[in-house]
């Protein structure tokens, strides 16, 4: 068993109110949390710590770093701003009240489980798929609070193009594929009501074309067919703009020299929240949403 304890405090002192019932150690899978509030002659403490039941501190490292990066995509906000992040073994659970995420009416407890169990029902490939995605979203949202946009830009772009490039592999492309290759030996029946063979000048030509079709494929294109796919149809106009501020960021490497800000990262940030919540549940980006609120 494994824990790390996370103070939940942004940079500007403020507390970061999670919405679990405190002092409750809520089980959800191989998952604890305990959500603690502590007062003394310095102040109060606001923490929320997790463990994981399992033996191998590797383990633990990368089960916890991912609960993180889920909290943090759930609650849209970077939970370990103001935290040195460790982790350290432990015998036994805290002697506190225990509850069973079936057993709870608290909404946030519920959305972190259902979504736990969804991610654990995928196959290995798809689950690496968005354990990766939320990593970058969750890493985006620590460089917004540090006020680094462009970067923020770039990291919450990053699910973007993975699961695009992902709904296409499997989805698209073999279609793609047939459609391109089959476009001289679909001119030569209709022009000249003749069968393509792999051979002589039609097959030069052929060889010459297809790879210059190929070209065809952006990747606003893939983005494009990918909302469609997975029913953000309402986001397709914004394509065009996302890839070109992505472009344009990526180039110059230099967030002097960029015009992204925190507009922009936020116009990207809702998108790729919807992405990869659809890619994850087929729903609504408020079905990952949970309830959370900044206190001074």
């Amino acid at each position: 068993m494994f824990v790390t304890t996370l103070e939940l405090e942004d940079l500007n002192d403020n507390k970061i109110l999670i919405k679990l019932p405190r002092n409750n150690l809520f089980k959800i899978h191989n998952f604890y949390l305990l959500s603690e509030w502590s007062t003394n002659r310095s102040g109060s403490t606001n923490t929320l710590s997790i463990y994981v039941d399992v033996e191998d501190k590797e383990k633990a490292n990368k089960d916890i770093r991912f609960m993180i990066d889920l909290l943090n995509f759930m609650y849209n906000i970077d939970l370990t701003i103001t935290t040195s992040y460790m982790i350290s073994e432990t015998k036994n659970l805290p002697m506190t009240k225990w509850v069973h995420s079936n057993e709870t009416k608290n909404k946030n407890i519920i959305k972190i489980n259902n979504a736990l169990t969804l991610l654990f029902e995928m196959e290995a490939k798809k689950q690496k798929l968005i354990k990766k995605s939320l990593h970058y979203y969750s890493r985006s949202l620590k460089l917004s609070e540090l006020e680094l946009y462009e970067e923020a830009f770039l990291s919450v772009y990053k699910p973007i193009e993975l699961i695009s490039n992902n709904v296409y592999k499997n989805h698209h492309q073999k279609v793609f594929d047939d459609a391109i290759s089959s476009v001289i030996p679909n001119l030569l029946k209709e022009l000249f009501d003749e069968e393509f063979k792999e051979e002589g000048k039609d097959h030069d030509i052929n060889n010459l074309i297809v790879p210059m079709l190929e070209e065809i494929l952006t990747q606003r294109r893939k983005i494009k067919n990918t909302l469609l796919f997975l029913k953000l149809e309402r986001e397709v106009d914004y394509c065009g703009k996302l890839v070109r501020l992505r472009n344009k960021a990526a180039a110059h490497g230099n967030s002097r020299n960029s015009n992204i800000g925190i507009y922009e990262y936020v116009n990207c940030m809702i998108l790729s929240k919807e992405m990869i919540t659809a890619y994850l549940l087929g729903e609504k980006s408020d079905v990952t949403q949970l309830d959370v609120k900044r206190k001074d």
